[in-house]
């Protein structure tokens, strides 16, 4: 019942052919469970949301139809659609600046700054390890551990911004291999799954000089600190000037 109400009566094909997801891959599938779970293996994890959310206007549509014989009109459908998203996204939006890394003693840090919609900074976090990374695992490494930090703490809905744009390519194009950098680009996917919604921004390395500056901040015997005030004195006259700026 569920599958005909939600992709095959009239109202919900008004609705998908006004929508930009491509629902028609699991057109085999004769509920809605297992319909439900192609699509969400097969579309990128920002898409989960705009999926979920078509399908409870489709659930309002059919029913204003049936019980208050009101024709459904797919445009209105849709514009309801995506300003519910932009507002889900905007309360939990958040920015991930990070590749900021820095190396001494066969060692590296790295550096991350998180800000809300605002861009107002939430936090910052800059870790040491042991490993010398090379320098494109080091960038993956720092967007790595910053979205772990911003799920961690609540985030569901991010801009990620690196200063490297052949790592944000790779991002992107969901890049796979048996290297180094591939084993964290895995894990990259895998965190970003946990979210909403994710963009992939490259900025150019004068817009990232907080996270750069920040990897160079951490005391050499602190593993990891984070600041969620009072931050360390050689990024307070930069902040300001390192707002997030979509460039890709």
């Amino acid at each position: 019942m569920e599958i005909h109400c939600l992709r095959d009566c009239v109202t919900a094909r008004l609705i998908w052919d006004k929508c930009e997801l491509n629902v028609d891959s699991g057109a085999k599938c004769r509920n809605f469970a297992d319909w439900a779970s192609v699509l969400l293996e097969e579309l990128q994890s920002y898409s989960h949301g705009l999926l979920i959310t078509t399908c409870w206007a489709i659930w309002k549509a059919r029913n204003r139809w049936i019980f208050d014989r009101d024709a459904c009109n797919p445009n209105q459908s849709m514009e309801y659609v995506l300003k519910l998203m932009k507002e889900l996204q905007k309360e939990e939006h958040g920015h991930v600046r990070g590749g900021g890394s820095s190396r001494s003693n066969g060692g590296a840090s790295v550096g991350v700054i998180v800000r809300d919609s605002k861009g107002a900074v939430k936090f910052a976090v800059a870790w040491r390890v042991q490993d010398c990374w090379e320098p494109a695992v080091a960038e993956a490494k720092a967007i790595l551990m910053g979205l772990q930090a911003a799920v961690e703490f609540g985030l569901r809905s991010l801009m990620v911004e690196s200063d490297s744009l052949s790592l944000i390519t790779a991002i992107k194009s969901q890049d796979r291999g048996g290297s180094s950098l591939h084993i964290v680009l895995d894990d990259i996917y895998d965190v970003s799954g946990l979210l909403n919604f994710v963009s992939w921004s490259f900025t150019r390395r004068e817009g990232n000089k907080v996270a750069h500056e920040l990897a160079h901040c951490l005391p050499r015997d602190t593993s990891s600190r984070i600041w969620f005030s009072n931050f360390p004195s050689c990024i307070i006259p930069i902040l300001e000037l390192d707002l997030p700026m979509n460039e890709s």
